[in-house]
């Protein structure tokens, strides 16, 4: 494995040096003229500390050192050499501290080794002489490879560091919920539903004007399906199946069941049952019904309407019914939304659930970009041009193709490098992504379910063998893993983490967003939905502690009701996101990165 680190050519105590494997710092007499030399020897006297400085770096990465030199004590009893080297956020490692003294008069060879964990960024020596003087010469500091056994401890000890424990996503400051608010307004409106689908609003503007209003909202067309066909059901609901014209919304005592030649009508509760709010129909065991069979029903669609404010006047607009994933209706120019109405299909008259006040513009958590500390490799190949290969890896929310029309160009990981496109336009990017639906990464690490090479989905060969540059991993069917398997030997964060650095490869991990195929679905629950997991702080600990960038989706979308956004509005059941929910990913990764 390779290791280089991002240095000038001369720094102030030391010239570099390189070949393809190692790094080489030999002290530069000229290049510090205020340590004391003397042919080219560093002379040590008593009572005095020489400090020698090693390059800055973004990030130096897993490390193993060694130094050597030659050292003759003249009338000084020992030499002493220690190594320091500092993080980013201030700490200091010492990896190593060497005391040594022998016979006067003539050199001594020194040499020892020490490994530096990823995370550092400035290093230097401090050399003294005890009790007189004495002198160093041929001083040099290599780097190179962590051997293998140096590096799994190395990360045995990262992951063990991790405890349990649920964190929460990262919360906003008073001034970030001051930038984010409306700014037409002093505090967000005041909904109240009232009887006959009547919705009360009340605005106090900026410059303390009070704006009320009353309307009628009407509510969703109950549609109807007719003689849809259906080859099968399954039974008990153990694969219940979906309706073609619903998404959620079935209205139950609607559904009625046939033979295709309408003769047989098979009843509720009997040969079937329906799921409402999933719009789901599976067979009863002791059924007699024979398939091929038509479905009739009737059920209803999502729809999002907008609470506007304009000229200091409120109005109401109704948004369009779309069977899923519904959006609020567009702005005109000098308008201003205040507030959303979103009716789920299961809306049968207006609550103060179906109501959300919109109470930040955006995503208020403002976090400076890590990308130069964290991702110093990426950075200097986006940044000169260079040819840099990105992965991304995960599950169906990587390889998504839900519901959503142009899937290939709305996926996350596109709209995340087109970003980078963007803010660095000589970048040569080149995505290939590696996902398997339904599966979690232990389909991928486990040999048990992929066993060997030409799998289709097989980890060294589709992850490893490429020699990716950057590899962004998104695990929602990660969170179904214990917590004892997320951080235990067997850990496959454990591994990814060991194998992504022995091949240089740097991470971006994903918080993955809310989601759950059982809902809630109705429009209240959407706004409590608050999602803390032992697998969501284990991320949270577990990148940081690593020092691996961290993409927090899921902190964005529990925040997503206070902009007038239902979970629903942006996924098929808060589980597939739709081309604004995959905006969510790539703006969290995004602001992982400079704007230039």
């Amino acid at each position: 494995m390779k290791k280089a680190l991002i240095l000038s050519a001369v720094c102030s105590a030391f010239a570099l040096f390189a070949n393809d494997d190692i790094k080489y710092y030999t002290f530069s007499p000229a290049a510090n003229p205020g340590v004391q030399v003397k042919d080219s020897m560093i002379l040590l006297s008593a009572g005095k500390q020489i400090v020698l400085n090693l390059p800055d770096a973004a990030d130096w990465g897993d490390l193993k050192m060694k130094l050597a030199c030659q050292y003759k004590l003249e009338n000084a009893s020992a030499v002493t050499i220690k190594a320091e080297f500092k993080n980013s956020d201030g700490k200091v490692q010492t990896p190593i501290a060497v005391k040594t003294g022998n016979k006067k008069g003539s050199f001594q060879e020194l040499s020892f080794e020490f490994w530096v964990k990823s995370g550092v960024r400035s290093g230097r020596l401090i050399l003294s002489a005890q009790n007189g003087s004495a002198v160093i010469r041929d001083l040099e500091i290599t780097h190179s490879e962590l051997a293998e056994k140096e590096l799994a401890q190395l990360v045995a000890n990262s992951v063990t560091s991790v405890e349990p424990g649920l964190i929460d996503a990262p919360q906003p400051t008073a001034k970030e919920l001051a930038a984010a608010a409306i700014p037409e307004l002093k505090e967000p409106v005041k909904m109240k539903a009232e009887a006959g689908n009547k919705l009360s609003v009340t605005a106090i503007l900026k410059n303390g004007k009070t704006v009320q209003a009353s309307f009628t909202v009407p509510m969703q067309q109950i549609r109807k399906a007719a003689k849809e066909y259906c080859g099968s059901l399954s039974v008990n609901g153990k694969m219940p199946n979906q309706l073609i014209s619903c998404y959620g919304g079935l209205i139950p005592e609607s559904v009625k069941i046939t033979s295709t030649d309408e003769k047989n009508v098979y009843q509720a509760g009997k040969d079937f049952n329906a799921d409402g709010k999933r719009s789901r129909i599976c067979k009863v065991k002791t059924s007699a019904m024979k398939f091929p069979v038509y479905l009739n029903y009737q059920y209803r669609w999502h729809r999002i309407d907008s609470v506007i404010l304009k000229d200091g006047k409120l109005s109401y607009r109704t948004g369009k019914e779309v069977r899923i994933i519904p959006a609020a209706p567009e702005l005109e120019p000098g308008e201003v939304r205040v507030a959303n109405v979103y009716l789920s299909p299961d809306t049968t008259r207006l609550t103060d659930g179906n109501c959300y006040p919109i109470s930040e513009r955006f995503y208020p958590v403002k976090r400076p970009p890590v990308a130069d500390k964290l991702l110093p490799k990426t950075m200097k190949k986006l940044r000169n041009g260079e040819p840099i290969l990105i992965i991304a890896w995960g599950d169906s929310i990587t390889n998504i193709g839900y519901e959503i029309p142009n899937w290939k160009k709305a996926r996350w990981q596109v709209q995340f490098v087109n970003g980078l496109k963007k803010r660095f336009p000589n970048a040569k990017i080149k995505l290939v992504t590696e996902a398997w639906g339904g599966r979690s990464s232990n389909y991928y690490l486990d040999p048990k379910l992929n066993p060997g090479p030409g799998m289709p989905h097989n980890y060294q060969e589709r992850i490893l063998n490429r020699k990716p540059d950057l590899i962004v991993s998104e695990w929602f069917n990660d969170g179904g893993m214990g917590y004892s398997l997320l951080t235990s030997d067997k850990s496959n964060y454990k591994k990814m983490l060991y194998d992504f650095r022995k091949i240089g490869a740097e991470w971006i991990i994903i918080v993955p967003q809310y989601g759950s195929p059982n809902g809630p679905f109705d429009a209240a629950s959407q706004k409590k939905i608050v999602h803390r997991s032992q697998y969501l702080s284990f991320l949270r600990q577990f990148a940081p502690a690593n020092r691996i960038p961290l993409a927090d989706v899921s902190a964005r979308y529990v925040r997503l009701s206070k902009q007038g956004v239902p979970i629903m509005a942006l996924g098929t059941f808060g589980v597939h996101p739709g081309q604004a929910g995959l905006k969510v990913f790539a703006d969290a990764l995004l602001e992982l990165f400079p704007e230039k």
